[in-house]
């Protein structure tokens, strides 16, 4: 099964690399093709680096144009999965609930790390409309 792995990052030191990389070991020892975020954000970083990213040294926030564009080679892996791990404290977020949202439209399998029985999650999302009487009558 080709996996991609999803879990917080951003305010994590090194940007939570060795829970990431810890997911990516154990995951390929049970046979599987395993992806995380951090190869798919090489990609991007290497078309305006020249190399990939390091997230012992490189630093990319919300805001920066380039995390954008990181985020979307994200989703373009996650798609191109078959599954998803979530790492603890993905609840917690906003990029992780962002794709574990497109996951769920797409009905990718879902892991939590490092559990081993798939389940699925159903996401319901809540829209929130503000409806103010118009002033006339179309």
């Amino acid at each position: 099964m080709k996996l991609y792995v999803a879990g917080p990052m951003t305010g994590h030191e090194y940007y939570n690399v060795h829970a990431f990389q810890k997911a990516q070991r154990e995951w390929r020892i049970r046979g599987h093709e395993v992806e995380t975020p951090f190869e798919s954000n090489s990609r991007v970083w290497r078309k305006h680096h020249g190399r990939d990213f390091d997230p012992f040294t490189d630093t990319c926030e919300y805001g920066d144009p380039v995390l954008a564009e990181m985020f979307a080679e994200d989703i373009k892996t996650l798609l191109a999965s078959d599954g998803v791990v979530l790492l603890k404290g993905w609840e917690r977020s906003k990029g992780a609930r962002a794709e574990l949202a497109v996951a769920a439209l797409f009905n990718k399998t879902m892991f939590v790390d490092p559990g081993e029985a798939p389940y699925k999650i159903t996401v319901i999302p809540y829209y929130s409309f503000s409806l103010d009487p118009a002033d006339e009558t179309p």
